[in-house]
């Protein structure tokens, strides 16, 4: 882990190690779909395969999208999991 400047938040959502972070953000937010759920349910519809893109999520999810750029900045540098993505596809015929 690199020791740069992180923003006012990063403690606040890290002060336990990212799995156990992770497993009860699962459990909090359970009736979501995973990813792979999503795409396979796209797939249907559009043209496999999808170009995934990671983005954040956490800064997002705070309602904070001042911290997007540190967000992007600290997933670059390998501190944070690009929790968010988008994928892009075609339609299919």
């Amino acid at each position: 882990m690199t020791t740069g400047p992180r923003p006012g938040w990063f403690p606040v959502i890290l002060l336990m190690p990212i799995t156990r972070w992770l497993a009860g953000w699962r459990r909090e937010h359970s009736d979501l779909h995973r990813g792979m759920t999503i795409k396979d349910a796209l797939g249907a519809k559009f043209t496999v395969p999808f170009v995934e893109v990671r983005r954040p999520y956490l800064a997002r999810m705070l309602g904070r999208a001042d911290l997007e750029a540190a967000e992007h900045a600290l997933i670059d540098a390998q501190v944070l999991p690009a929790l968010g993505f988008w994928l892009i596809a075609e339609k299919a015929d």
